[in-house]
């Protein structure tokens, strides 16, 4: 018996061994070098969809995230001479517009440098220029997430879900607030300054922290749960000054 078993055994590994395997070839390497890695929170905590969250101020309004969005359309770096480095005058390399999430993903590729030592700044922009606004993009690509409706794409939006601390009929928000900029609305240039060494295969990683609590900082969804930032939306534009300076306080690029 103990023999047939053996035999069995050896027939077995010897029927896979010759079986033909195919392995899916791995998808070429991203070779644009420079990362921002956008990492979302909510005051000192990561943010995550499961998470309630109380807003500060008299109501306690209670929120929970479902995602919130930026669209980064443009990019260039300057030497310490302030002299534009990348792109060269005249290179016809396109920057790819983007999107950084967080639900869908904060680790965004946005350009690719050449092994080198480099001192200056980065520049990147949150927002899209008119032509980048009127494009369509692949199905897979993040930017539909930013669609309008009435056309365009938006430069940010903050998608969740609130109740007040008064309302015993759910235990976790569950009414939907959306707040969006449109892209015609707001075109935010950020930049960081580095000092650093490009080496085959490495990154240059730009580490940001987006603080939500910030980017809501004197909005309450209990109050209004639906704003459109738009300059042909007369209502809510006024609100532009206001959330571009929550905006500037709310993206914390790390040193």
């Amino acid at each position: 018996m103990k023999n047939m078993w053996i035999a069995l055994l050896a027939a077995a590994v010897l029927g896979v061994s010759c079986e033909a395997t195919f392995q899916e070839p791995k998808p070429p390497r991203d070779e644009r070098n420079v990362v921002l890695r956008h990492f979302f929170y909510f005051k000192n905590q990561l943010i995550d969809t499961n998470t309630t969250y109380v807003l500060d101020g008299f109501s306690g309004t209670e929120v929970r995230f479902t995602n919130i969005e930026f669209a980064l359309g443009f990019y260039h770096f300057e030497n310490h001479l302030g002299d534009t480095v990348f792109p060269v005058k005249g290179d016809t390399t396109v920057f790819a517009v983007e999107s950084a999430s967080s639900i869908f993903g904060g680790f965004t590729r946005i350009y690719q440098m050449p092994t080198g030592t480099y001192s200056g700044r980065h520049y990147w922009r949150i927002g899209l220029d008119s032509a980048q606004n009127a494009a369509t993009y692949s199905p897979e690509s993040g930017l539909n997430r930013l669609k309008r409706s009435t056309g365009g794409y938006n430069a940010i939006t903050i998608e969740g879900l609130w109740k007040s601390p008064l309302d015993t009929s759910q235990s976790k928000p569950y009414k939907p607030f959306k707040y969006v900029v449109s892209s015609e609305a707001m075109n935010q240039l950020v930049d960081q300054q580095m000092s650093f060494t490009v080496k085959k295969d490495d990154d240059i990683n730009i580490n940001i922290v987006v603080k939500a609590n910030l980017l809501l900082d004197g909005a309450d969804p209990a109050v209004v749960d639906q704003v459109d930032i738009d300059p042909n939306n007369p209502l809510f534009f006024p609100l532009l000054p206001a959330f571009k300076a929550n905006f500037l306080r709310a993206y914390q690029i790390q040193l």
